[in-house]
């Protein structure tokens, strides 16, 4: 987001931030308001979004009159003041006095507003216990008199008991037309007690539910951060938001709000989170709950917001200055009152990281100087390798050389141990540091180069390394590590491959005395999906990498790194030799130095199985990279593995939970471009083969466009495959040919097709269409030189499917018997989809000689189609049997589904909840537009919904 573009958002009004997941807590509470009487029980802690649940669904639900009443923190709370308030409302609905039993009139007195509608007050008991009780009587008489009816009470924690008594009895004997809800935060209970002050448990005839409303997920913060900010919500700033709120709405929307509202920094959104401190309402929150708190409590919270980490309570009562006693009193009281919470393994914080802000900037500075001196001398006797935090400590206490000398020792041991994004941290702090002498920086700045590959926030990274090369003071060879390392992060994880080549031809230059450094950026530069060069040129630069690998060090970490490269290069072409390499590799006898270059050969190796179509052995290859990677703690191998099982996944046919999965992944990795595009893959071929083909459109062209960017031959044949097939699917021939022709041209360039699987068959199918029989032939022929003496089985069978395709109108017999191959290849490769559509396509083949074979054949994929969620593929072979004239006849009268959706209705709703159109829809399920609209009416009736975009919310299902 530009500077003027932050401008003119700041001067527009912000609207209602957008209610983002708790799918599953909204088809609950959707259900237990549709089931009078009811009692729904919401708990969670403050800020967590409790009453904007309960909100979005009375919004959507209506189930009757609302009335809402609040409980509030008051010294002496008021007898009964939540469900007075709500009642105060309820003047309107209520019928004539003599239609209300005559027990009604004791809410007279207390309710002036209704004194019209109410009967006369009967006289006063002079038994309190019997005036309490026909109190009670009286309230459920007005709720009885109401109709269809919702009391909302709020924040039951803060109930007195008389309060809690009359809650119970309503929701132990419900009026039959009224669901009662009621939010609490259950951490602030009294000690003992309820949340209704006796035991409850729901009578046999009354619905409800209970709910407990969690933190959101990064995925949805996400979208709400995305919602608000457009595409300066990247994945850097939504861990910062996740970080500073754990999850808590509240404390995110003030955050995004901030953020709106601030003047632009030059890091952008991320440098404007880290200038905002708590909000005024966060601070005055905390401030009231730290007043509540015994001198022994509050003392421990102040020492846990010096502390800022997970600390022990021994070590939270030694800064506290308490003895053992009273540390135990202080801590168990800030836990008991949710201030601070257990993180495992005997260690205190605070639920989010603002709480600790908010805490730490009311102690004055005196005290806080005091606090850290506390701090390091606890740290040091009480715990080990606490390098960071004695660091941390003292910094703040103003100590420049010391931190210095601390934050480098610590540093290094966060790289032994594997901490790599610590390390970056430090590391980066050292660098900004101007008392840092030349040799330290040169230290600091290699060593932050060398794990920056393992770590997070590159683009962080990346600046401070840019700063560092041209430094003239460097020395030449340090330059050149430095260069080659800043250029692999820009390749692997900053999206930026040309300016990576750029540093990497640079540093070639700069590495005439490290043959090892040289060879490791010719590997990169020679990667054969990079690049517009032939990959005979490609292959010329790795033999130039061999060579100098050769006379490299004999070091084993460099060995396994360039072998790392060999292998990458080999495998994504189908060498054989790949494999031969892979098998002699250690995995893992070298340590954690080595085994982090064998990880990344084993995913990249993997990846290249699965896209060849070595699936099993893809696999295989997976669940050996995590093993290697959980014995020798590089975390980074669970990281990539989840991409490639994506992949996977759909070629296997195991599609349940994968939008989920995708969803997942594209949210957190939303600012890495290396990373988006084997998810968006996936979803492009899910949503086409649901139906949803705008949609389907949506996540081709963002791949095409990273494609393009990044220079990546393999990604824009997939993109540009899925866009052909897309529009052959449409009827538009023309529009797949020139979705198809650039990315078949940049494989002429290349001369090797082994990776573009499903370009080649849409190629050929909209060449035949547009082009003419010779154009398809001549790239048949070009396909089949380029994989020949490769491993790559998808493209045998893609090969078969083309030369189907070829014979198709000349030789339909021919093409089914190609079709068949195919499949049964495709079959072979556990990819039943593929294998499907090749069987489609022979079945279509025998159509005209054997119709009732071609319609048996139909009828069976259709149902494969059917399991595997593949909704449009099953809905063209229903549409075939139906031109065929062979489609099963339907059973004598048609069931009648009542309220309930049938069938068809559930696959219009289904597509609905994610929000396609009308036109989308017919083109999916192969209906016209009329019958769509005839669809989609009686859908939102069934559902209760006024509007298209509730679907979803009804449906329990995600949009998107």
């Amino acid at each position: 987001m530009t500077p003027d573009s932050r401008r003119d958002r700041r001067r527009e009004p912000v609207r209602r931030l957008p209610f983002v997941g708790r799918q599953e807590e909204r088809g609950v509470l959707a259900a237990a308001l549709r089931s009078a009487p009811g009692v729904v029980l919401v708990e969670g802690e403050a800020g967590v979004g409790k009453s904007r649940l309960v909100a979005e669904m009375l919004a959507l639900v209506r189930p009757g009159l609302l009335l809402a009443g609040q409980c509030h923190p008051l010294r002496e709370p008021f007898p009964y003041g939540p469900v007075l308030e709500a009642l105060r409302s309820a003047g309107p609905a209520l019928p004539e006095p003599g239609r209300l039993d005559p027990v009604a009139g004791a809410l007279a007195g207390l309710l002036p507003e209704l004194a019209a509608v109410l009967p006369p007050a009967p006289d006063q008991l002079e038994d309190p216990q019997a005036a309490r009780h026909r109190l009670v009587r009286a309230v459920r008489a007005v709720l009885l008199g109401l109709g269809p009816a919702v009391l909302l009470v709020e924040d039951l924690h803060w109930a007195d008991e008389v309060t809690r008594e009359l809650l119970l009895v309503l929701a132990r004997d419900p009026p039959p037309e009224l669901v009662l809800v009621m939010t609490y935060r259950g951490g602030e209970l009294p000690p003992g007690v309820p949340v209704l002050g006796a035991a409850y448990r729901r009578p046999s005839d009354v619905g409800g539910a209970d709910i407990e409303v969690r933190p959101l997920g990064e995925p949805e913060i996400h979208r709400l951060a995305g919602a608000v900010l457009g595409p300066s919500a990247d994945d850097d700033l939504v861990r910062r938001l996740v970080r500073r709120s754990a999850g808590l709405p509240m404390v995110v929307e003030e955050d995004l709000l901030a953020l709106v509202a601030a003047a632009p920094d030059p890091d952008g959104p991320a440098g404007v989170l880290e200038r905002i401190g708590p909000s005024r309402a966060l601070r005055e929150t905390m401030a009231l709950r730290l007043e509540g708190l015994n001198p022994p409590a509050r003392s421990v919270v102040e020492a846990a917001a010096v502390l800022a980490a997970p600390s022990t309570g021994r070590v939270l009562g030694a800064v506290a200055g308490l003895d053992e006693r009273a540390a135990a009193e202080g801590l168990s009281e800030a836990v008991t009152t949710s201030l601070l919470i257990e993180q495992g393994s005997g260690r205190y914080d605070f639920r989010h990281s603002l709480a600790q802000l908010a805490f730490h900037d009311a102690i004055n500075a005196a005290d806080r100087g005091v606090l850290h001196h506390r701090a390091i001398d606890a740290l040091r006797r009480h715990e080990v390798n606490a390098d960071v935090q004695i660091a941390h400590h003292t910094r703040m206490l103003g100590d420049r050389e010391g931190w210095i000398r601390l934050a480098a020792r610590a540093a290094e041991r966060a790289v032994a141990i594997g901490d790599t994004g610590v390390a970056a941290g430090l590391l980066r702090d050292l660098l900004d540091a101007p008392e840092l002498d030349q040799e330290a920086r040169v230290l600091a700045a290699t060593r932050l180069s060398d794990i920056a590959q393992l770590g997070s926030d590159a683009a962080v990274t990346i600046a401070t390394l840019r700063r560092i090369v041209v430094d003239p003071g460097l020395p030449l060879a340090a330059r050149g590590e430095i260069r080659t390392n800043l250029a692999l992060l820009m390749f692997n994880q900053a999206g930026r491959p040309e300016a990576g080549r750029q540093e990497l031809d640079t540093a070639l230059g700069e590495l005439v005395d490290r043959p090892d450094l040289a060879a490791r950026a010719l590997y990169a530069l020679s990667i054969p999906v990079f690049g517009a060069q032939p990959v005979s040129v490609q292959m010329t630069w790795m033999a130039k990498a061999e060579q100098l690998a050769g006379s490299a060090e004999r070091d084993p970490v460099v060995r396994a790194d360039l072998l790392a490269g060999r292998i990458t290069n080999l495998a994504i072409l189908g060498e054989p030799e790949a494999a031969r390499l892979l098998a002699g590799m250690s995995r893992g006898e070298g340590g954690r130095a080595t085994a982090v270059h064998e990880v990344r050969a084993l995913f990249n190796s993997a990846n290249a199985a699965l896209w060849l179509g070595n699936d099993e052995r893809a696999a295989d290859l997976l669940d050996a990279c995590e093993d290697l990677g959980r014995r020798h703690d590089t975390p980074v191998a669970t990281t990539v593995s989840r991409f490639a099982r994506v992949r996977l996944a759909w070629t296997a046919g195991r599609w349940s939970g994968l939008d989920e999965e995708i969803d997942a992944l594209l949210a957190r990795y939303a600012d890495t471009p290396l990373n988006q595009g084997e998810p968006r893959l996936v979803a492009g071929a899910l949503a086409t083969a649901r139906g949803r083909l705008d949609a389907a459109m949506e996540h081709f062209g963002a791949v095409a466009e990273l494609a393009r960017h990044q220079g990546d031959a393999l990604w824009a044949a997939a993109a540009a495959a899925g866009q052909a097939r897309v529009e052959l699917g449409r009827g538009r021939p023309e529009e797949a040919w020139s979705a198809v022709a650039p990315a078949v041209e940049l494989q002429r360039r290349k001369g090797v097709w082994v990776w573009a699987t499903e370009l080649l068959p849409t190629a050929v199918e909209a060449a035949t269409a547009t082009r003419g029989r010779e154009t398809a032939e001549q790239l048949v022929a070009e396909a089949a030189q380029g994989i020949e003496g490769r491993d790559a089985p998808a493209a045998v069978a893609e090969l078969e499917l083309c030369r189907g395709l070829l014979s198709l109108e000349a030789q339909p017999q021919g093409a089914g018997e190609s079709f068949a191959r195919a499949a049964l290849l495709l079959r072979g490769l556990g990819r039943p989809y593929q294998s499907a559509r090749a069987e489609e396509l022979a079945a279509r083949a025998g159509a005209d000689k054997a119709p009732h074979r071609a319609a048996a054949a139909l009828t069976v994929l259709a149902e494969t189609y059917d399991r595997l969620g593949a909704t449009s593929d099953a809905a063209r072979c229903r549409q075939a049997l139906r031109l065929l004239g062979v489609a099963r006849p339907s059973p004598r009268g048609r069931r009648g589904y009542g309220s309930e959706l049938s069938p068809r209705e559930r696959q219009v709703a289904e597509l609905l909840a994610t929000g396609a159109g009308n036109r989308e829809i017919a083109q999916a399920l192969f209906l016209s537009p009329r019958t769509v609209e005839h669809h989609v009416a009686k859908v939102l009736h069934k559902l209760g919904v006024a509007a298209r975009d509730k679907v979803a919310e009804v449906l329990g299902e995600p949009p998107g």
